[in-house]
């Protein structure tokens, strides 16, 4: 176990995550055990709950060739979708803004290994796309209730309750 260090980004929890396979796009992911990561520019602790859908960071299409939304991007967006997805769903509970998360998603990125130049043009592609995707009130937080019992079945060693997981950002 790594100690935890309150000046460091660390992934406290690694979760699991697999494709969404009842979303419309392919890009989709569904965390069906929690993450916990803390943010030291923040000093938050920042929980992924079970059932939280994502699709990874605002990546345009255009731009995919230079940066790809697999490999280290893949953990690094979680905490970044996270806190776009919360104004649509709970607008009372942004405790960061835009930019705070796109400065967290950035952290992570080095945090996975990503080099600085890369990091460069993420944080430029999120910064120039990300405005839309953060104004989405249609933005779906939590898999719906149909689909959950696939997941569990599908996943049935992981014992996975049927209930949203709890969220947090302290």
């Amino acid at each position: 176990m790594i100690p935890f260090d309150r000046s460091k980004d660390q992934i406290l929890q690694h979760g699991i995550s697999v494709r969404y396979y009842h979303g419309n796009s392919p890009e989709d992911k569904i965390v069906l055990v929690p993450w916990v990561l803390w943010s030291a520019r923040f000093q938050i602790k920042i929980i992924i709950p079970r059932f939280f859908i994502y699709d990874g960071a605002s990546v345009p299409k255009s731009l995919r060739s230079i940066v790809s939304k697999a490999g280290p991007l893949e953990i690094a967006s979680l905490p970044h979708d996270f806190g776009y997805t919360l104004p649509a769903y709970h607008p009372d509970e942004t405790v960061l803004t835009r930019d705070e998360w796109d400065l967290i998603l950035k952290d992570f990125c080095e945090l996975e290994g990503m080099s600085w130049r890369r990091r460069q043009y993420v944080y430029l592609a999120v910064r120039s796309a990300g405005y839309f995707a953060y104004n989405n009130k249609d933005k779906a937080f939590f898999c719906p209730d149909e689909h959950k019992d696939w997941y569990i079945q599908e996943y049935s060693y992981l014992n996975i309750p049927k209930e949203n997981g709890d969220y947090l950002i302290l």
